[in-house]
């Protein structure tokens, strides 16, 4: 069993609609790298268990923070090519107590969310690289749903665009992913009333020396994805579109424990097939 981790980003820029206003990945970035420490310090000072004033201080929740974007639907009020922040991932640390742990990590998140004016976020839960959920923060830090109740929940991560993670290129990018991503979520599935889902997810800069466009996403069933397997032809349709889009030749995804390979000459090839068929 590996060590219980999570990962979340918090946009910068309070509510929805508006055009990331001129912040880029990296000074937005800065922005959110800073409310952050702020929210340990504040955090660090508080107990528990206010009732009981012998109860345990929080944890001091650190880790890696990177720039990122979160890309959700333009109709939702998301920028062009996705909205601006940081994404926050941490593991816990040795004799820490696991309940603790997530209590820590919930609170730090929810100061820095009031910090930052943001109203919802995802923290995603792991053991090692097992999923292990998800806890939805909505109304400001006020309401929090645990999605921890469905077997073996999704989480997948795919590189995508030309190998780098200029401005430029992450906006291309985000734009391909919001475009796929309405047209997949209208599009029925052969069932009868059932479509495939959206899938919105987060670009963050590929962790490795190929460099590049790191695109990832967990299954939440508080938006109604509940079944893994049409979570995960939701997501392959979807990059397939990307990859049509950014003519990329092809793409890994990466579920965990397993991935799926794609390429564009295929891709195309099966699409040309159908209009064949129909005609």
């Amino acid at each position: 069993m590996g060590d219980l981790n999570f990962k979340v980003m918090m946009g910068v820029i309070p509510g929805y609609g508006h055009a990331n206003k001129e912040l880029t990945a990296s000074n937005a970035y800065q922005v959110g790298m800073e409310t952050w420490e702020e929210a340990i310090k504040e955090v660090m000072n508080m107990q528990s268990n206010p009732e009981n004033l012998e109860s345990s201080n929080f944890y001091e929740i650190g880790g890696k923070i990177v720039p990122a974007l979160a890309v959700y639907s333009k109709n939702f009020g998301c920028p062009v090519g996705g909205e601006v922040g940081i994404q926050v991932e941490s593991s816990i640390g040795e004799n820490q107590d696991a309940e603790l742990y997530r209590k820590s990590v919930i609170e730090t998140i929810k100061v820095a969310m009031s910090k930052l004016s943001q109203s919802t976020t995802t923290v995603e839960w792991a053991e090692g690289e097992k999923s292990k959920g998800t806890t939805y923060i909505s109304e400001g830090g006020e309401k929090i749903s645990e999605n921890d109740s469905l077997e073996g929940i999704e989480h997948f991560t795919v590189s995508l665009g030309n190998g780098t993670n200029s401005n430029e290129e992450y906006l291309r990018v985000g734009s391909a992913i919001q475009d796929a991503m309405d047209m997949v979520s209208a599009t029925g599935t052969g069932k009868v009333d059932e479509k495939y889902y959206m899938i919105s997810g987060i670009m963050t800069p590929v962790q490795d020396e190929n460099g590049g466009i790191q695109f990832s996403a967990s299954q939440n069933p508080i938006y109604g994805q509940v079944s893994n397997e049409l979570y995960r032809k939701s997501v392959v349709k979807t990059i397939e579109e990307v990859m049509k889009t950014l003519g990329q030749k092809s793409a890994v995804i990466n579920f965990g424990e397993e991935t799926i390979s794609l390429d564009l000459e295929e891709i195309l090839k099966k699409q040309n097939e159908v209009g064949e068929i129909r005609e």
